[in-house]
């Protein structure tokens, strides 16, 4: 009687030191890696034409970038997350081991993160881009440590946070901020105007779609100008809207500046 015991218990330990590993990759979560090199590792949903990186089909995974100067178009397709991990990783890991190499100049946009832990982490990476994405039930949806010069643009964040320690010179505008937070830490503040936010109560008296008040994130930090009613992605093509926002976002701004100081002579 002894031995049969013996034999399944052996048994049942054996199947659980196989499917232990098994189990803890589904929890943290597989990763797709686009390397230094160009190439795409662990996934066939990814299409390279030169720079740019399209997803052909809903992926239940995170992407970590390790290449400079790419675009990423998510064609309106799906990040699939468990809670855990990150849907997009430009850190490349400095946080560990600071002697790798910065992520720049890194464009994602049209992809939907959903439910991971952080859904974009931007961590000691300068000068990205995120447009036309939809973030939803991430913990920290925009993770922006040590990092300057982004732009982040007609995206929406649902269920989400952003948190912004130190860094600076970061434009946020023409997004939608519903059920949103924003955290500021030892950070230059960002330009955050012309967003919406869905618990905003002011009110529009003069009809330009914009709140008579600013919208209040903390006692140092306010959207001047939040807008009314949600934004309305562009149909038209993104290639086209995008340049476009790169090169008229600044002048903008120093228009919004000049009125804002007029108002006050």
């Amino acid at each position: 009687m002894k031995k049969p015991s013996l034999v399944v218990l052996l048994l049942i330990l054996s199947l659980f030191l196989v499917s232990f590993p098994q189990i803890e990759e589904a929890k943290a979560q597989g990763t797709i890696y686009i390397r230094a090199d160009g190439t795409v590792e662990g996934t066939d949903k990814i299409h390279q034409s030169g720079d740019i990186y399209r997803l052909t089909a809903n992926i239940s995974e995170g992407i970590q970038i390790q290449k400079s100067s790419i675009v990423l178009d998510g064609e309106g397709f799906t990040l699939q997350g468990n809670g855990e991990g990150r849907g997009i990783d430009l850190s490349n890991g400095r946080g560990q081991d600071p002697s790798r190499p910065e992520i720049n100049n890194v464009t994602v946009k049209n992809l939907k993160i959903l439910n991971f832990y952080y859904g974009i982490d931007n961590a000691n990476t300068n000068n990205n881009t995120f447009y036309g994405n939809y973030i939803e039930n991430c913990q920290s949806s925009l993770w922006i440590i040590g990092s300057l010069n982004n732009n982040i643009t007609f995206n929406t964040l649902n269920n989400a946070s952003i948190s912004i320690n130190y860094s600076g010179s970061n434009i946020i505008t023409k997004n939608n901020f519903i059920n949103c937070w924003v955290t500021l830490w030892l950070s230059t503040p960002p330009i955050m105007d012309g967003n919406y936010w869905n618990n905003y109560n002011g009110t529009d008296n003069n009809g330009d779609g914009m709140g008579d008040t600013p919208y209040v994130i903390d006692e140092n930090n306010q959207d001047n100008y939040p807008l009314m009613e949600p934004v309305v992605i562009p149909e038209f093509p993104s290639w086209l809207i995008l340049p476009l926002f790169l090169v008229l976002a600044p002048i903008v701004v120093v228009i919004r500046n000049k009125i804002s100081h007029k108002s006050w002579i």
